[in-house]
């Protein structure tokens, strides 16, 4: 009766003492990955925001030694791609830790952003691709960064509906085009889309005629501007339907190119660095 299992929302723990002591489970891909990031001068360098498990890594691409270096529900997870001893590293609901020692030590990162702004559960962070010290941070409104998180600024109007005490209105997903970052793309969880062409100053909505559904990604083509992408969740309204829509000029129409994926909802999407015509996406 001393050997306990338990299951929970991080995993399976033994216990051989009673729950006096508990260990992980060992060979049991129980881990639950949000976001993956990637080291750009080191691709073997891996690292991921895991349910329950934070945020973790490996520095060879190695299966056993995996360490954590952020705690809470691990989410999106970024090494700045000139310095890699500059990670940003979140937990949930927008929990913003900043490290310049490589992981080991982290700072609190949210200076003048809102606490009272809602926060989706995984927040979107995004680097501009092309100054790392530039970053965007979503609440129901986009904020900005230009020194590398010392201070945020507000750069949009309210994006969402959300009202107080409502459980969707957030932003939830950011995309900065690598051709042109003045052209920032935005995604909400109540289904709003926002274009800005000229560094945040004007933003236009590019909704019309897409489902009434969670913006799970808006991704952008590498190579084009006016290129975009955005896919769906309908788990909320009971809809399994994938849903991926393109666009070729700016959202101003938009094409359904869900074809002939199964019937569930569509989680992650990115377009081929190399050859834009190939399209990868997670359900």
């Amino acid at each position: 009766p001393n050997y306990i299992l338990n299951g929970n929302d991080g995993g399976i723990n033994i216990s051989s003492d009673g729950g006096v002591n508990w260990s992980n489970a060992a060979h049991i891909p129980a881990t639950q990955f949000y976001e993956i990031g990637l080291d750009a001068n080191n691709p073997q360098k891996l690292y991921g925001g895991a349910q329950d498990n934070g945020t973790n890594r490996t520095q060879d691409g190695g299966l056993s030694n995996w360490q954590t270096i952020f705690g809470g529900d691990g989410f999106y997870v970024i090494v700045d791609y000139t310095n890699p001893n500059i990670i940003y590293a979140e937990s949930q609901n927008g929990n913003l830790g900043k490290s310049i020692d490589g992981g080991f030590s982290f700072d609190f990162a949210l200076n003048g952003i809102d606490g009272d702004e809602p926060a989706n559960w995984s927040t979107p962070i995004v680097m501009d691709p092309l100054t790392p010290t530039k970053l965007y941070y979503g609440t129901n409104f986009l904020y900005r960064t230009t020194n590398g998180t010392s201070s945020w600024t507000k750069i949009s109007p309210a994006l969402t509906d959300w009202v107080t005490g409502s459980r969707l209105g957030t932003v939830t997903t950011i995309a900065v085009a690598p051709t042109n970052t003045n052209v920032i793309y935005v995604g909400t969880d109540d289904a709003h889309i926002w274009v800005t062409t000229n560094n945040g100053t004007n933003w236009t909505e590019i909704s019309d005629g897409l489902p009434e559904r969670w913006v799970t990604r808006v991704v952008v083509d590498p190579s084009d501007e006016n290129i975009v992408y955005v896919t769906y969740s309908g788990l909320k309204w009971r809809d399994p339907q994938p849903h991926v829509y393109r666009s070729t000029n700016k959202g101003s129409s938009w094409t359904d190119i869900s074809g002939n994926l199964p019937d569930a909802p569509v989680n992650a999407f990115a377009v081929d660095n190399n050859f834009s015509n190939v399209l990868y996406l997670g359900s």
